[in-house]
C-alpha cells in the first residue's frame, strides 16, 4: 500500500549518500548501474537493521539480517521487510524511524 511504499523510499533515500541518490536520479545511468546501486542500499539496510538488533541484545537475529552463508549472497529485501524487522525493534526502541545522521555514522562505522 500507499504508506507502506512511503516508508521502504524514506528508508532508502535516508541510508544512501547524495552522491548515490544523484546517481540514481539520473537519466545517464543505466539501468544495470541503478541497480545494482540498490541493491548496495539494500544490503546495507539490511546490516543496519542487524546491527540494531545486535545491540538490543536479542535472542536471535532474524535470519535475513544476519551475516550471509559462506559463498552466497546476502538475499535481497522484500519491500514489506523493512517493516516487518522493524516490529521486532519498536517494542525496545519504539521511536525507530530512517535517519540520515545515524546512517551515515553507521556507514562511517564500516569504513
Amino acid at each position: 500500500d500507499k504508506s507502506r511504499g512511503e516508508m521502504v523510499f524514506s528508508w532508502f533515500d535516508a541510508m544512501a549518500t547524495d552522491d548515490e541518490r544523484a546517481r540514481l536520479r539520473s537519466t545517464a545511468t543505466d539501468e544495470a548501474d541503478r541497480t545494482a546501486l540498490a541493491k548496495q542500499i539494500n544490503d546495507l539496510i539490511l546490516r543496519y537493521l542487524g546491527q540494531i538488533y545486535e545491540d538490543l541484545e536479542v535472542n536471535k537475529v532474524p535470519p535475513m539480517l544476519g551475516p550471509p552463508k559462506t559463498g552466497k549472497k546476502r538475499k535481497v529485501m522484500k519491500c514489506s521487510s523493512i517493516e516487518d524487522q522493524l516490529k521486532g525493534i519498536r517494542p525496545k526502541r519504539p521511536n525507530i524511524k530512517a535517519d540520515r545522521v545515524a546512517f551515515a555514522e553507521f556507514r562511517r562505522s564500516l569504513a
